[in-house]
């Protein structure tokens, strides 16, 4: 009776999904069809109308570049048969860009056709500055050529999975031989720069066009003047120069953790301990073997057909338009920080009796390091919340230097992925333990027990559980989805989360005094606010009195001591 029963219902659910299946089939065909009776179509056309008339149509390469992503991500359509479709943009891509092209290269249409030719010997400029022996260049260039003329680069076929195999296991080595000799070489060729900085290899696999665009950039590519955004590049001289510990690996162990841990098991002695953690090229082993390997097939948002060589078949959007620069980067951490205000301040203990200050509490604000990855990629990373064992120490983001997705919202879930992370770091193993308030805690425990909550109505409860489904059951994945909301709309005045998260939020996320203000005329907000303004009150009181005293003794208030009530009145 059982089994009867239970055929019956894998009956009723198998006629479900084919059910689905077609109307799927038929909304992916209302997109992109192979017949072009699509919206993709009708946008291209659109789109050649407004170059052709020289109207404006931001929007709707903005709406081909949507369905492009969305096709690329959580479609069914098949991705060859979706490349050849998009090929179509990518063709009226020059179009629509030569002019923007050549007013950020500053080139004329001689020099242009100038560098293209110049970068014919492009891998062979770069496999030589390398220094690889004539056999394995060899190897190497048949390996590039193969893969630059397989049809379908992002094929799940044996021979093409095998091409880019090995293909990412010799790009790697050839990278790092060709870091250590540009050490000490104060006339690096452009064709390498190209290639430390952007995966570059050669000219054709890139598209000879992209090429000429990389080949300009890498001569204008100077350091950040903050000091707080590196091309990967850059980054391993940091490295390599002692100026920045190298990251942690996959098992989140530090360089000098994983160092004492050598020592402790007897491969190493103390005297190598020591010579290792000033050893440049041993520091940039290790940065290399862990973080640089396993970050830059992360960002790539493609992890079983990742090749780390920059390829043309990956772009969808014009290179100008995806780069990251150094201001943008500013800009949107600024704009993140004037609604959480308190997003990178952590706590630590001031002391100086010579300046009549025994012991204070303060806050400090600790930006992160920004690592540019090389290549084109469609995600971030929150690699490490703190450096070492120092909580004052800058955390580690990594993007790709070219971004297919939207900047803001993979900025704002690396902060939020960030809230969650030094919170659990800094509360250790009670980082869920409610007898321990703190986000974490108090996150967790929401998450436990909503289904008791009498705050909550039946929907709110129902789109919780969806939503915890849909996140794996990860509480961490789940706040920074919350955290998303909380600062793109929460900030804005636009009500998107429940009683019970918006509380938890506010508490440990305020907002800056201006959002605080203006919210509290809402009457959902007011109560929350207006206990945050009474608690308050009474530590800006601890702090004018803590400051009277240093004063009173005959000192001048310290700089630290300053900043710290300057963050008191955001």
């Amino acid at each position: 009776g059982f089994i009867i029963r239970a055929g019956e219902d894998l009956d009723l659910i198998l006629a479900s999904i084919h059910a689905l299946s077609i109307h799927l089939d038929m909304i992916c065909d209302l997109i992109v069809s192979e017949y072009k009776v699509d919206l993709f179509t009708f946008y291209l056309e659109l789109l050649e109308e407004g170059i052709a008339k020289q109207k404006p149509y931001v929007k709707v390469t903005a709406a081909i570049e949507r369905i492009i992503e969305t096709v690329s991500e959580n479609s069914p359509i098949d991705p060859a048969f979706a490349r050849t479709r998009f090929a179509e943009y990518k063709e009226l891509l020059p179009k629509q860009t030569a002019e923007g092209g050549k007013a950020v290269a500053g080139l004329d249409p001689t020099m242009h056709a100038k560098i293209k030719e110049a970068l014919n010997g492009s891998l062979a400029t770069i496999l030589n500055y390398a220094e690889l022996p004539a056999d394995e260049q060899v190897a190497f260039t048949k390996l590039i050529r193969s893969y630059t003329a397989s049809g379908d680069r992002s094929s799940s076929e044996d021979e093409v999975r095998l091409l880019r195999k090995n293909i990412t296991a010799k790009f790697y080595e050839i990278y790092k031989k060709a870091f250590f000799k540009s050490v000490n070489d104060p006339n690096i060729p452009v064709e390498v720069k190209m290639f430390f900085y952007f995966g570059y290899m050669d000219n054709v696999l890139a598209g000879e066009d992209n090429a000429v665009f990389l080949y300009v950039l890498a001569q204008q590519i100077t350091p950040d003047p903050k000091n707080m955004i590196f091309t990967f590049y850059d980054w391993l001289l940091q490295v390599y120069d002692n100026k920045k510990e190298p990251c942690v690996n996959e098992f989140n162990e530090d360089y000098t953790t994983y160092l004492h841990k050598r020592k402790m098991e007897k491969k190493i002695t103390d005297a190598e301990e020591a010579e290792a953690l000033r050893d440049g090229k041993r520091r940039v082993h290790y940065e290399f073997d862990n973080m640089f390997r396993s970050v830059n097939k992360m960002m790539s948002g493609h992890v079983t057909t990742f090749c780390p060589v920059f390829s043309d078949h990956e772009l969808y959007k014009s290179l100008d338009s995806m780069l990251v620069k150094y201001g943008a980067v500013h800009s949107l951490l600024d704009k993140i920080r004037s609604i959480d205000f308190s997003l990178f301040y952590r706590e630590m203990t001031y002391t100086a009796p010579e300046e009549g200050i025994q012991k204070e509490v303060i806050q400090v604000e600790v930006l992160p390091d920004v690592i540019l990855m090389p290549g084109c990629g469609a995600r971030g990373a929150m690699w490490q919340e703190i450096t070492g064992k120092k909580r004052t120490s800058p955390a580690r983001f990594a993007l790709p230097i070219f971004l297919m997705e939207d900047m803001t919202k993979i900025m704002i879930r690396l902060c939020g992925e960030f809230r969650w992370e030094l919170c659990r770091r800094i509360q250790g193993a009670r980082w869920n333990d409610l007898g321990e308030r703190s986000l974490t805690s108090d996150y967790c425990d929401y998450l436990d027990t909503y289904k008791r909550s009498k705050d909550l109505t039946p929907e709110a409860k129902e789109k919780i559980k969806s939503s915890y489904a849909k996140y794996r059951n990860s509480s961490k994945e789940m706040f920074v989805h919350d955290y998303l909301d909380y600062i793109q709309y929460e900030g804005a005045g636009s009500l998107r989360l429940n009683k019970l998260t918006r509380v938890i939020l506010f508490t440990y996320c305020p907002f800056s005094k201006a959002i605080r203000e203006h919210i509290s005329t809402n009457q959902i907000y007011k109560e929350i606010v207006d206990k945050y303004n009474i608690k308050h009150a009474h530590v800006l009181h601890l702090s004018d009195l803590s400051m009277q005293k240093i004063q009173k003794g005959g000192h001048d208030v310290p700089e630290l001591i300053l900043k710290h009530r300057a963050f008191l009145e955001m």
